[in-house]
């Protein structure tokens, strides 16, 4: 299979993930906030899913006997079906397996734990820019000051 992406997402509601490096997730989601800022912010982390070798073989038993079946109902003895034999599911394996190992899987789950990010010091250390702004500057130090009365809350 194709080498695994690992993607971030702040949001426990992403149906689609777009951000491969922590940073950017944060970055995205705290541009949705104007002060009062959260606290914190939960970033999560998403891996797409392992396909089994047990589903896999599944799939090749399976397809193997879609396979016999189909060529059976068009040419085979209609008094007993074909046995399939066991050089072709190691054919049908191994047709799986090449299909698998170009194939990229869409479908991600969530890898605990998620990692819990300090905003104020977030901003000051990957966008100290941002502080230029006062309002700002000021949300910032009143989060380090451990001032919540503000709504700033885990994100």
């Amino acid at each position: 299979m194709a080498e695994p992406k690992v993607y971030y997402s702040c949001s426990p509601h992403d149906e689609r993930f777009t951000h491969t490096e922590l940073d950017t997730a944060v970055e995205e989601y705290l541009s949705y906030f104007d002060p009062p800022l959260p606290t914190t912010v939960m970033v999560r982390r998403y891996e797409p899913k392992t396909i089994t070798a047990e589903e896999a073989n599944s799939w090749a038993h399976d397809l193997l006997g879609q396979l016999i079946e189909q060529v059976d109902e068009e040419y085979g003895d209609p008094e007993e079906p074909t046995e399939c034999e066991s050089s072709w599911i190691a054919l049908m394996r191994e047709t799986v397996g090449n299909i698998l190992r170009g194939y990229t899987v869409w479908t991600c789950e969530e890898v605990k734990p998620a990692t819990v990010v300090d905003t104020a010091a977030w901003i000051r250390q990957h966008h100290p820019k941002w502080l230029e702004e006062e309002k700002i500057k000021r949300e910032v130090e009143r989060l380090e000051a451990g001032d919540k009365s503000h709504g700033g809350q885990d994100g």
